[in-house]
């Protein structure tokens, strides 16, 4: 659930707690927020849960500064042992931690985590957009969107153009009927920095898709932005 979700729910019916999680099938949950913290760690995903271990790591494996991007790494007696009859696949995401003696799994996920220990989610890494030798995070520039007024819902993708370096930021913006929709386009592309801001802007009418496990399906709207590359019109 998108932060902006989450405490507007919680504003609205405060006697309702809202404790996201994460977790995925290869070991369940990994995190859950505290009750009461909603608001003191937004967009966390909470703490490591009691016997579980999370490390944030770069693409060598090694440990990340905290608050620093990078894979989202678990271990503890609830992973599983590995996929069915595929070897090379349960290699690449299994794999010894010499210096603890367990075993990890590379969750494939880009997180951070602050001083306390709070785990933030931040992309999948075939979504993470690779910038000027950097990653960016689509869910840094989609919570500055989702905040501005009119604003009704944002998703960014990576574009990969032929054989470039790196990618293009695409974003993908639904607001309410009584938006300036060029106005908002000017709005992004001055208060964002450099680094953050979108090459190709496109007015989304209708809902975003989703996949069958509710997730938004990037993939669809990545195909649906190299078709719109051409003619830049809304969807």
């Amino acid at each position: 659930m998108r932060p902006k979700i989450s405490c507007y729910l919680q504003e609205k019916l405060p006697k309702l707690q809202i404790l996201p999680m994460y977790g995925l099938t290869e070991c369940k949950r990994v995190s859950i927020l505290p009750p009461g913290q909603l608001k003191n760690h937004k967009g966390s995903v909470g703490l490591s849960l009691r016997g579980t271990t999370t490390r944030v790591v770069d693409a060598q494996g090694k440990d990340v500064p905290t608050g620093e991007a990078g894979e989202l790494v678990v271990s503890g007696p609830h992973l599983m042992a590995g996929y069915y009859k595929d070897e090379i696949l349960t290699k690449e995401k299994y794999k010894y931690n010499e210096k603890t003696g367990e075993t990890e799994l590379y969750t494939g996920d880009i997180f951070k985590k602050d001083t306390e220990g709070y785990l933030y989610f931040l992309s999948r890494t075939q979504f993470y957009i690779k910038k000027r030798g950097q990653r960016v995070s689509p869910l840094v520039i989609e919570s500055y969107i989702n905040e501005l007024n009119g604003v009704l819902d944002s998703v960014v993708v990576p574009l990969r153009i032929n054989d470039q370096s790196e990618d293009l930021i695409v974003c993908f913006v639904r607001v309410k009927n009584e938006v300036n929709f060029d106005d908002l386009v000017v709005l992004i592309k001055t208060n964002l920095p450099t680094l953050y801001r979108p090459e190709q802007i496109f007015s989304y009418k209708s809902n975003f898709p989703y996949s069958a496990n509710g997730k938004i399906n990037r993939r669809k709207l990545i195909t649906i932005a190299n078709k719109l590359l051409s003619n830049n019109k809304g969807v």
